[in-house]
């Protein structure tokens, strides 16, 4: 994951951290996190898909707390199709050394996940103190 560098693009405040694969909070209060995925299949047979926001209050163990199912077509029946979704939630943060977020990705074969030109997108918007 990487930060938006487009001019039209806006940033306020501290960034979110991103150490190995973990989003840590750069200070508490009420967050809305969105997640925007989008993939495609040439021809293998997946007919389902999901991203995943997960989230722990231990800085241990995870769980899942919002989907996006991103349906495709059979192989059989048709090659090439595209799929996308999107998914949030809002969390209450309040201790930043053990809540985190995480990002999950599952599918029943094989898909390509668009990561270029914004298809996967995650934002984070602090919304005001808890």
């Amino acid at each position: 994951w990487v930060s938006h560098s487009l001019t039209n693009v806006s940033h306020k405040g501290t960034a979110m951290s991103y150490p190995s694969g973990t989003f840590s909070f750069p200070v508490t209060g009420l967050w809305r996190v969105g997640l925007a995925a989008a993939v495609y299949k040439s021809t293998s047979d997946c007919r389902q898909a999901e991203a995943i926001i997960r989230t722990t209050a231990n800085n241990s163990s995870y769980s899942d707390v919002a989907k996006t199912d991103m349906n495709t077509i059979q192989g059989s029946q048709a090659s090439n199709t595209h799929a996308s979704g999107y998914c949030e939630i809002i969390l209450g943060i309040t201790d930043l050394s053990n809540h985190k977020v995480q990002i999950g990705f599952s599918a029943t074969a094989s898909v390509t996940g668009y990561g270029s030109a914004g298809r996967w997108n995650l934002t984070f918007i602090r919304l005001g103190d808890t």
